[in-house]
């Protein structure tokens, strides 16, 4: 590859990350709003209710509720800033740290680990946190997907499967 080319594709991806900086910054924007929205019933003689207003965003009411636990843990209860969050963790991240974190300094600590490992590593040491040990995963199960119509199904040791 040529240096030109080199280059171009190098701004290309610094561009791609900045973007998802953005977006990451919007999401804690959303939540925010949405803690607003929901906590001042702003959403009342508009929508039926918080859940009709979400539908109207395109979003589930679980999203809503992972970004408002985000919103009411780390940054009114913590302090911690939109932008730490945004540059540290993903919005899902800093979900797992505002469900798991008993103190700020807990959350800042796992918000700077975050910022290091992928997502993926990140998971495997909160779940390696939060039993004590690594898990040998004794107890498992496949998921099966049919081709023609997407639906996933679980199928566990014993053949019996629960969809």
């Amino acid at each position: 590859m040529d240096i030109k080319k080199k280059d171009v594709s190098l701004r290309f991806c610094e561009v791609t990350i900045q973007l998802k900086l953005k977006i990451e910054e919007a999401f804690l924007e959303l939540a925010a709003r949405l803690f607003k929205i929901k906590q001042e019933q702003l959403f009342v003689g508009q929508y039926e209710d918080f859940g009709v207003f979400c539908q109207e965003l395109k979003i589930t009411e679980s999203v809503a509720s992972r970004l408002i636990s985000i919103h009411e843990k780390l940054v009114l209860k913590y302090k911690i800033s939109p932008a730490k969050i945004g540059e540290s963790a993903g919005w899902n991240d800093a979900y797992l740290i505002a469900t798991l974190a008993k103190t700020k300094e807990e959350a800042e600590g796992l918000l700077d680990e975050s910022a290091v490992l992928t997502s993926t590593d990140f998971r495997e040491s909160l779940a390696i946190k939060k039993l004590g040990h690594e898990c040998e995963h004794p107890e498992t199960y496949t998921i099966e997907c049919c081709k023609v119509c997407g639906k996933k199904i679980k199928k566990f040791d014993d053949n019996n499967s629960k969809r």
